[in-house]
């Protein structure tokens, strides 16, 4: 994993980590964290049809 980072700036990881938290919460469910287990919220059958 190290290997896949180690070109990158440290701005262009934080940018990074940045985009990727706006794009997990985009239905605004905030981060629970990637690091940790998480809560999966129930998914109504509304959203599923």
């Amino acid at each position: 994993m190290v290997d896949i980072f180690k070109d990158f700036k440290k701005e262009e990881l934080e940018t990074l980590w940045q985009l990727l938290k706006k794009l997990y919460s985009y239905d605004g469910v905030p981060m629970d964290g990637f690091e940790e287990r998480m809560k999966i919220p129930d998914i109504s059958s509304e959203v599923l049809e």
